[in-house]
């Protein structure tokens, strides 16, 4: 247990509570989630832009320019972010909240963008972690109601 709480950062503990897992966190909830990166898109739209070292008040300014004219693309196989950020949605959408950290870490890798989106990854993964763990308990706990009611 303390391995969870150590991987995760939670302070508390989880409890069985009437046959019922309960959690209690300070996690992102999915909507939360969703709706920091929908919040994040203009900002990773025009850091995308820029190289790694940073650059030069001229450098943003194409960058802000050209984010603005960037044609959205609806395919989910290329390599811009505009199908970075479908890719993310889609798989917010299913539910793969480790995948869409990953798939927008590895999109704005390279650039300029990376540092922003760095908090964001780390609470997504932390809710994906979360979610494996309360399912793990909570298979657990239905085993052992199993088991109970059998002997």
């Amino acid at each position: 247990m303390l391995a969870l709480q150590s991987a995760i950062g939670m302070s508390e503990v989880p409890t069985v509570v009437g046959g019922k897992v309960s959690l209690w966190l300070l996690v992102e909830s999915k909507l939360s989630s969703w709706c920091q990166f929908d919040a994040l898109k203009g900002t990773l739209r025009h850091y995308s832009l820029i190289p790694p070292g940073g650059g030069g008040i001229l450098t943003h300014t194409l960058a802000h320019v050209a984010s603005g004219l960037k044609v959205k693309e609806d395919d989910k196989s290329g390599d811009g972010i505009e199908s970075v950020f479908n890719r993310v949605d889609s798989f917010l959408v299913e539910g793969k909240l480790a995948e869409a950290a990953e798939a927008l870490k590895s999109g704005v890798s390279g650039s300029q963008a990376e540092e922003l989106v760095e908090e964001w990854v780390r609470r997504v993964r932390n809710r994906a972690i979360t979610e494996q763990a309360l399912s793990l308990l909570q298979s657990y706990a239905t085993i052992l109601s199993v088991t109970n009611s059998i002997s």
